[in-house]
């Protein structure tokens, strides 16, 4: 069997979405995560590698996750549905990175929402984690179940059980945390988040770590009370008059000047809003990047209407 066969064979154990099939097997991250994944499988006679995979769901904790103090209700939220974290890293996902991550999400977004997620994931690290799915789920994948269960970015689509909803996201822009949605992300998304070395270190945590009863907890709560500290302290604005390090319900920080009749229009583009937001005068570099993040809900159209249509979603695949 020679190498191109076995790939096609892996990559259909690992997705249901045929677009996506054709796209990974071509995919430079997809192809170089799975062959050290599979490469550390055999290496240390991981049997059911596979098996393990389909057990594993990857969950990014975003900035605004941090900002808003929804992280740790985040984590808590998928714990008592049954996971287990079982490693995680901090990570700063660069411009590059999540570009790549969501590629195929972005065929329809406009730039200035592109531009708006930049912005966000620009403000500090996000926590990587990887959760062992309930013992008891075998119809679906892990990430297939916990990725079915987060909800639409979109409040209006969102269901009352979703994720998103019950961690209360305020807008599409801040979604508040990501999900791969099948083990084919789950390896390509590993390939884009780490270099080689760790995702060694990460491969060898999965499997050493599938069968302990110990979980994170602890550790991940301490990481994430940490980057909750430095980004708030980061995003407070330089007038004087907000005094406490906190912000309000809304993620503006308490004391700014944020004006309540700014143009909630949907068809200003970043560029505008950054001009309105430099009329206050009173916020760092920092500062306005949140701003123009929270206030981008309201104003930023969010899809390209010239656009091609985007790949078929996973759900429709997995319902």
């Amino acid at each position: 069997m020679d190498n191109k066969t076995l790939n096609v064979l892996e990559v259909d154990q690992l997705t249901r979405v045929p677009a996506k099939k054709e796209c990974f097997l071509r995919d430079p991250f997809f192809r170089e995560s799975n062959y050290q994944y599979s490469q550390i499988s055999k290496k240390n006679k991981v049997i059911r590698g596979n098996d393990i995979l389909y057990k594993t769901s990857l969950v990014i904790v975003r900035p605004d996750a941090l900002i808003l103090g929804k992280a740790i209700p985040a984590l808590e939220i998928i714990i008592k549905l049954g996971f287990k974290p079982i490693c995680f890293k901090a990570k700063k996902i660069d411009r590059l990175m999540l570009r790549e991550i969501w590629r195929h999400s972005y065929s329809q977004a406009s730039i200035d929402r592109i531009l708006i997620h930049e912005r966000i994931f620009s403000l500090s690290n996000s926590v990587v984690i990887f959760f062992l799915g309930p013992k008891n789920s075998i119809d679906y994948p892990a990430s297939v179940d916990l990725s079915l269960r987060k909800g639409s970015a979109k409040k209006e689509k969102q269901k009352s059980t979703d994720l998103r909803s019950l961690l209360g996201s305020p807008s599409r822009y801040l979604s508040l945390i990501h999900i791969s949605d099948e083990p084919a992300d789950v390896i390509r998304e590993m390939g884009i988040l780490f270099n080689w070395s760790e995702r060694d270190k990460l491969i060898y945590s999965l499997f050493e770590n599938v069968e302990k009863e110990n979980t994170y907890n602890d550790k991940i709560i301490s990481t994430i009370k940490k980057l909750e500290k430095e980004v708030i302290e980061r995003i407070k604005c330089n007038n004087a008059s907000c005094g406490e390090n906190q912000i309000n319900k809304c993620g503006i920080p308490k004391g700014c000047p944020v004006k309540g009749n700014l143009n909630k229009t949907n068809l200003l583009t970043v560029d505008m809003l950054d001009q309105e937001i430099a009329e206050m005068g009173c916020f760092c570099n920092y500062s306005r990047k949140w701003i123009s993040a929270v206030l981008a809900g309201d104003r930023i159209k969010s899809i390209d209407p010239v656009a091609p249509p985007a790949i078929d979603k996973f759900n429709k695949f997995w319902s």
